[in-house]
């Protein structure tokens, strides 16, 4: 067995020290039971290749892993692709969620900005449903500007109203005192 084991690999196996372990040998139920024998295992390159040795006692198994180790270097490379395929697939959807989000408020900002006196009446342009709390704000304000704009009308006709009822006693005072000025 041990002619088999490059010698570097057994010159290591019999000079590492390991802890003892006290075990079950194997019995019926397939436990295994060994009694205070020094384990050594290790993993070294040769060559390329990667060696998986063990030693229990005085025996030395040895095992090429290579193919296990380029399969777990392959599995970090993959993870870590996945890992960047992901957190792009995350920012984009991320993006695309808050600005389709934002589409109502950037909808909001534009009317409030383009608000005048003279177009208080014109409808504030929000989509989406009854329960969104920015299609709620624009249908308060909807409601606060139609208010705005009935009273300003009511003032503009009580003023123009007034304007009249006054003009006319005004005028017929001004028509007196030019009379009584002429004579």
């Amino acid at each position: 067995m041990l002619q088999n084991i490059p010698q570097n690999i057994q010159q290591d196996a019999a000079h590492f020290k390991a802890p003892e372990f006290n075990e079950v040998p194997y019995d019926d139920t397939g436990f295994l039971e060994l009694k205070s024998h020094k384990i050594i295992s290790n993993i070294t390159e040769i060559d390329g290749q990667y060696i998986m040795y063990v030693r229990v006692g005085n025996n030395i198994r040895a095992s090429n892993v290579t193919r296990l180790v380029d399969a777990q270097e392959n599995m970090i490379i993959i993870f870590i692709i996945l890992l960047i395929i992901f957190s792009v697939a995350t920012y984009l959807i991320s993006l695309l969620f808050v600005k389709s989000s934002l589409r109502n408020i950037n909808k909001l900002v534009e009317y409030v900005q383009d608000l005048d006196i003279h177009t208080l009446d014109k409808e504030i342009p929000l989509s989406g449903p009854d329960d969104d709390e920015i299609r709620i704000i624009g249908a308060t304000l909807q409601e606060t500007l139609t208010t705005i704009k009935e009273q300003t009308d009511s003032l503009r006709d009580f003023v123009t109203h007034a304007s009249h009822e006054l003009k006319t006693p005004l005028m017929s005072l001004s028509a007196v005192i030019d009379a009584g000025e002429k004579t």
